[in-house]
């Protein structure tokens, strides 16, 4: 879990700094401080104003006036706020779209192998239904199943935070927190967006290998018939 507080670096945000303190050391927390800088007129005032919101932050976070136990992240952002936003949300936007097209080739591998595992059931009576191609497409749906509930997207809808966020929910909620404040995305925002696209690589790359194993498998036993149509594979993301 992570914590992000913004500050002004005036009095009246000790409060709001000492709560969330609290808070992180109560929930085990990442918590980062997070002051913007707007640019001066000039670069050696903004690097002045870097260098003294740097040390009040640091100056912050020392006992005793900091009484938390866990020691926070500090970050110190300058630039056009709105701009650095777009940027980002805009890779979040391509992530998304990536992490959907991931789930709707899952989705529609398990429309196509239901409806085939009852086709055959239905027209197989003599001689027997091929229990080793019956097999292979049951195992083949229980595990795009599992990937699908355990790591792509929650598998109940409605039930919110009973259930832990898998990777859909995961992006859109950062993605959330980096575009609605006008702010640029903490140093947190942005490694979390970088792990996220790690995790996305390592679905796409599940389902091709589920592709590459068990659906041209049950392919090769179809030779001749109507086959699985698997989905197009998405490229990776480019930062």
């Amino acid at each position: 879990m992570r914590i992000l507080c913004a500050t002004d670096l005036l009095p009246k945000s000790d409060a709001a700094i000492e709560r969330a303190g609290i808070l992180s050391d109560q929930l085990s927390a990442d918590l980062t401080l997070l002051h913007v800088v707007v640019p001066g007129e000039s670069q050696q005032a903004l690097e002045q104003s870097l260098q003294a919101a740097s040390s009040e932050m640091q100056s912050r976070v020392r006992p005793p006036r900091w009484r938390a136990q866990r020691a926070p992240n500090l970050a110190v952002h300058a630039g056009n706020a709105a701009k650095i936003i777009l940027e980002t949300a805009t890779q979040f936007n391509d992530l998304a779209a990536r992490v959907n097209r991931v789930i709707s080739g899952v989705d529609d591998l398990l429309t196509q192998l239901t409806s085939l595992q009852g086709q055959i059931r239905r027209s197989a009576t003599t001689p027997p239904p091929p229990q080793q191609l019956l097999s292979d497409i049951g195992s083949t749906i229980g595990e795009l199943r599992h990937f699908r509930d355990s790591v792509l997207a929650r598998p109940l809808a409605g039930l919110g935070y009973r259930q832990y966020p898998r990777l859909r929910e995961e992006v859109q909620t950062v993605s959330g927190m980096v575009s609605r404040p006008l702010m640029p995305p903490t140093a947190g925002e942005l490694l979390r967006m970088g792990e996220l696209k790690t995790e996305a690589d390592q679905a796409q790359a599940r389902l091709d290998a589920i592709v590459q194993n068990r659906i041209s498998k049950i392919n090769q036993a179809l030779s001749g018939t109507p086959h699985v149509i698997v989905p197009q594979r998405a490229g990776p993301i480019i930062p």
